[in-house]
């Protein structure tokens, strides 16, 4: 009777899973060294004989450049913990320079501000730093050293008008409210939802954002449809409808408007009710 392994090491996990497949990335060297040392518990890839170098994107960084196929024991939550560093930092690239261009075009005095950076780390030092860390928004908007907004950022490789609901897990929505609570972010606070999708240059692969929707954390308060335990997932999600969400172009009129004063005034009373 042939013996198979039923457990494997799951690289970033450090310990046997029974889900641990063997999954490949194409990586630039720079990137290869940055997940082998802070993600994957510096363990070096399976096959570490392939020498061959070819053209292609990084999954990582999404840059064209020289990159080599490398391969590891990864369990399924650790593969898309990975795979979610390439599109997280497409997903912001896009917020920040769409920001950009509407700041030059109308003489906007507000700068947006990455605050929660994407934290390469391997599934126990992550674990930690939960423990530890307070929550932060992703972005925040600042005038004249003030904030005057905050973003929390989603992505998903779907435009928001062919999704049936929008999603939020419910460890999402308490992180909201707790940078909410604390007075310097007691400010009007966003959902941008941005659409990532894969590009290829076969075989290599990179993470695009097409575009971005928002939604005031209030205006999600009133869209809440239902809470659910996520399909072949063992985390509670909450279900939204997304009717809440308007175009990425709208949100600088939001922001100069009378109903931006209003929320101003809001998250001063009360924090938003964001599940039942």
């Amino acid at each position: 009777m042939n013996k198979v392994p039923i457990r494997r090491l799951c690289a970033r996990h450090n310990s046997l899973r029974k889900d641990a497949r063997l999954v490949s990335f194409f990586l630039c060297n720079s990137c290869f060294i940055e997940l082998k040392s802070k993600a994957l518990n510096n363990k070096d890839p399976e096959f570490p004989r392939n020498n061959y170098v070819l053209e292609g994107y990084c999954s990582n960084c999404n840059k064209l450049t020289k990159v080599k196929q490398y391969f590891w024991y990864l369990c399924e939550i650790c593969t898309r913990i990975i795979r979610s560093y390439g599109k997280e930092k497409a997903a912001r690239e896009f917020i920040l320079n769409q920001w950009e261009n509407l700041k030059n075009k109308h003489n906007i005095d507000i700068t947006l501000e990455v605050v929660d950076e994407v934290r390469i780390m391997t599934y126990n030092e992550h674990l930690e730093y939960k423990k530890n860390i307070k929550p932060q928004p992703d972005f925040i908007g600042l005038r004249n050293k003030e904030i005057v907004f905050n973003i929390e950022m989603k992505t998903g490789s779907s435009d928001i008008s062919s999704m049936s609901a929008f999603q939020l897990d419910v460890s999402d929505c308490n992180d909201i409210i707790g940078f909410m609570a604390r007075d310097e972010y007691k400010v009007p606070t966003f959902i941008f939802h941005v659409q990532v999708v894969e590009d290829y240059m076969p075989p290599t692969t990179r993470n695009v954002a097409l575009n971005a929707w928002w939604a005031s954390v209030y205006e999600l308060e009133n869209a809440y449809l239902k809470s659910n335990m996520r399909r072949l997932e063992r985390r509670q999600a909450v279900y939204y409808s997304t009717t809440a969400f308007k175009p990425f172009d709208e949100f600088l009129l939001f922001i100069f408007s009378e109903r931006f004063e209003k929320e101003k005034e809001i998250v001063k009373k009360r924090l938003p009710k964001l599940y039942r």
